[in-house]
């Protein structure tokens, strides 16, 4: 889950290979900026989740560059399991040209 508040790793430590890229069809000159939670039907990031025993709470933005980015696909994998929606999923973000892009994971 991602912590409260607004602090993101600005770089991922785990980059997807070159021969994963390809086959996504990311331009090779591509920076990786990690990975978020994505809800492809309502077009929504996650952004901030709270989970204790008695409450669960989730926030949701319109755009990747809001969204919480994870430094590891694990990561965000492990924030849909605690969701439980199965139209959760993994995207990687990629800034191309000073604009952020969003491929699905899986």
């Amino acid at each position: 889950m991602p912590p409260r508040g607004k602090s993101k790793p600005s770089v991922t430590t785990n980059a997807p290979t070159l021969h994963e890229l390809q086959q996504m069809g990311v331009p090779l000159d591509a920076v990786l900026c990690g990975f978020v939670v994505h809800l492809p039907d309502s077009d929504e990031f996650l952004a901030m989740a709270n989970e204790s025993e008695s409450v669960s709470a989730k926030a949701w933005v319109k755009t990747p560059e809001r969204a919480y980015h994870y430094g590891h696909p694990e990561e965000a994998r492990e924030a849909i399991r605690g969701y439980g929606k199965a139209e959760a999923v993994v995207c990687a973000v990629f800034d191309i040209n000073d604009s952020l892009a969003v491929w699905e994971m899986e």
